[in-house]
């Protein structure tokens, strides 16, 4: 399989150096890669979380994820409603959770609905397993973001598909 994350940097490592800032799915402090399964998913999970103007390039990296290597997932039915919510505890707990199992006892991947599109999952790789020496990242491809999803004119239009009519949908993002 491959996964994939946007990169400012150019530098996509799979060691523990990555990710210890926290996020949806685990606590500040312990690192953990988070992945997508399509480029263009890598590619909203990273404008979602754009605090600053991004980049003039950015790389889209793919990695590598042996169909040998294990998963395990969470599904939707396992998520309470409001997991998509930006300050999910229910998320951080369970992300936590299976971080502070043995390794023995876990993989070196969890496979997670992503808040973005929920049809469509992220890779949550642990660097610190022994299994995650596995995973190669396997290219690396320079790109920039289509300004309009950075327009915040446009802003209003880029969204999650809510089953929802355009309009409907418009409306929730003025």
């Amino acid at each position: 399989m491959i996964t994939w994350r946007m990169s400012g940097s150019g530098r996509v490592a799979i060691d523990e150096t990555q990710g210890r800032r926290g996020g949806r799915w685990h606590s500040a402090g312990r690192p953990l890669l988070y992945t997508a399964d399509a480029c263009a998913l890598a590619v909203m999970e990273f404008v979602v979380h754009l605090e600053t103007p991004p980049p003039a390039t950015l790389v889209a990296v793919a990695l590598d994820v042996p169909d040998s290597l294990a998963a395990d997932t969470l599904t939707l039915a396992e998520l309470p409603d409001d997991w998509r919510r930006p300050d999910s505890v229910a998320c951080r707990r369970a992300g936590d959770a299976w971080l502070a199992c043995p390794m023995e006892e876990r993989a070196a991947i969890l496979c997670v609905p992503s808040a973005v599109v929920p049809q469509h999952r992220n890779w949550l790789l642990d660097p610190c397993h022994p299994d995650a020496a596995r995973i190669r990242v396997v290219s690396e491809y320079a790109t920039t973001l289509d300004e309009r999803l950075l327009d915040p004119r446009q802003r209003r239009c880029v969204g999650v598909f809510t089953g929802h009519t355009t309009k409907k949908v418009r409306r929730a993002f003025i």
